[in-house]
């Protein structure tokens, strides 16, 4: 009765409105962000092939707008087909019709997560072998390394997925309605999305204090006295964005991001790397100068692998699960609890 049950539900998914007009959003966005990918990476390429970059140009440039709208469109895709799971049944009159064969409550609420489950993995074969097969089209050179890295992206990209797809069902199992179930995943998707890096600047600010402050001299008189508050302020800096961080560890949104960054760019780790360095010097222009005045300094760039892309992320991804189970726990037990007489 399990596979029955899931079979209709991935049935009913496929052919609804709903599920096509997303999803072909969801795929039209991927292959248009890839066009534009593809041609930042030729630029980029052929940068680094005439001297003006340091590092070749990756997958990770193609996919970074890609990652974006899976982000987005993909978590309401993952919502949509969850809210709605257990109240529609509920408010058509079928839960109490179906409930009244012999079938148990742990498979009708199994079967509707196993056919979600069905639904979003065939949307991201679908979208991988699109973009795949477009990418190849076009002439990009993905190599053995980076297409089991693309490969990967989407596999946590459908762990992504189906965690928003077991928030949908869990307020599904616990509300009256469709309408709230709805509601309540929606706001719980925008507090991921928009309030939690919102709040987690803010807190990040004040619990840093203030940053240091420039000397009164000119850098002429006291270089000494220029060089420590370079120092001071690139430790402010890292104290901020590491408090910055940790608060938006909470949100699946900044850990899928953080996995996708480390798997598909082989030169990003958990130290920072090379990227961070760049975003340091950036961020303090009094460092900037300083390597000006020393002539410039070379940055270290080392290039690491999938192994040691996944223990960079390893983190990332336990928080990333772990809501996952949450949610599928939480649907189960409140659809356990549910009277539907």
């Amino acid at each position: 009765m399990l596979t029955v049950i899931a079979e209709k539900e991935f049935k009913d998914n496929v052919t609804s409105k709903r599920f096509l007009i997303l999803f072909g959003t969801l795929l039209l966005l991927s292959l248009i962000s890839l066009w534009v990918g593809y041609n930042s990476y030729q630029e980029r390429l052929e940068s680094y092939v005439q001297g003006l970059a340091q590092f070749e140009a990756g997958i990770f440039i193609i996919f970074r707008q890609f990652q974006t709208n899976i982000i987005l469109i993909g978590a309401i895709l993952g919502i949509a087909l969850g809210f709605d799971a257990i109240t529609k049944e509920k408010e058509q009159g079928t839960l109490k019709v179906l409930l009244s064969h012999p079938v148990y409550k742990d498979q009708v609420i199994l079967g509707k997560f196993l056919g979600g489950a069905l639904t979003l993995g065939v949307a991201v074969v679908v979208i991988t072998l699109t973009s795949l097969g477009m990418l190849w089209g076009l002439g990009a050179n993905i190599s053995g390394e980076d297409l089991l890295r693309v490969l990967l992206f989407m596999a946590f990209s459908y762990i992504y997925l189906l965690l928003f797809l077991g928030i949908g069902i869990a307020f599904s199992a616990f509300s009256k309605t469709s309408a709230n179930s709805l509601m309540y995943s929606l706001v719980l998707f925008l507090v991921f999305m928009i309030i939690i890096p919102s709040v987690s600047s803010l807190i990040a600010e004040q619990m840093a204090g203030d940053a240091p402050s420039a000397p009164q001299v000119s850098r002429e008189d006291n270089p000494q006295a220029w060089q420590i508050y370079a120092q001071e302020l690139s430790e402010w800096q890292q104290k901020r964005f590491g408090i910055e961080r940790t608060i938006n560890s909470i949100s699946p949104y900044h850990n899928f991001q953080e996995i996708g960054n480390y798997i598909l760019n082989p030169y990003a780790s958990s130290e920072g790397g090379v990227f961070e360095r760049i975003r340091q010097i950036a961020r303090n222009p009094e460092l900037a100068k300083q390597l000006v005045q020393q002539g410039g300094a070379q940055l270290e760039i080392e290039r690491y692998s999938i192994g040691e892309s996944l223990s960079f992320a390893k983190n990332n991804i336990v928080l990333l699960v772990i809501p996952l189970i949450l949610s599928f726990v939480a649907g189960y037990l409140g659809f356990m609890r549910t009277d539907v007489r």
